[in-house]
């Protein structure tokens, strides 16, 4: 197996590497977008979108340098803003009998329903999420329809709405 170029004499998760590529992507960012004319562009935040692993180290060093505070915004990813939510919303509703419901339903099974609850199996923690919503939600209205039929026209636009979601879940789950 050959070994890669060696462009960089160190480790990339090394400090002084993170911090010489974060500020050549800033001079990249001002030649690119901003013609040199402007004296604005010198101005303006970098915005780095970057997954969890360098979010932390490069954040330190953003915190670390003062005069990086004002030019770079370091922030991360969607998919793991994403991951953060479903782990969040695994570990509020374990033990409340939603989880072992789903797995005594056949919706899915208990190694399934773990990753579900970790954030791990993106797809699905969506999916179940939309389905646990829909389905209680459902049942919350078909309760108020009993106690409250008086006060069902006030909530029409609601049930169509709930409706129209419920068929998009629908064709969601067959793709």
């Amino acid at each position: 197996m050959a070994n890669p170029p060696n462009w960089i004499p160190e480790s990339p998760t090394s400090r002084s590497v993170q911090l010489t590529v974060m500020k050549q992507l800033e001079k990249l960012n001002s030649i690119v977008l901003y013609s040199s004319l402007d004296e604005q562009a010198t101005k303006k935040r970098v915005v780095y979108t970057v997954d969890m692993a360098l979010y932390k180290p490069l954040k330190q060093i953003e915190m670390a340098v003062k005069d990086l505070k004002k030019k770079w915004l370091v922030k991360p990813g969607e998919l793991h803003i994403i991951i953060a939510q479903l782990r969040t919303i695994g570990e509020f509703i374990q033990g409340s009998g939603i989880p072992e419901l789903c797995v005594e339903c056949y919706l899915y099974s208990a190694a399934i329903m773990k990753q579900i609850l970790e954030g791990k199996h993106i797809r699905r923690a969506i999916e179940a999420q939309i389905t646990t919503v829909s389905a209680l939600t459902s049942l919350r209205l078909k309760e108020f329809e009993k106690e409250c039929p008086e006060q069902l026209d006030y909530f029409k636009p609601l049930l169509q709405l709930f409706g129209e979601l419920k068929e998009l879940l629908k064709q969601y789950m067959l793709h």
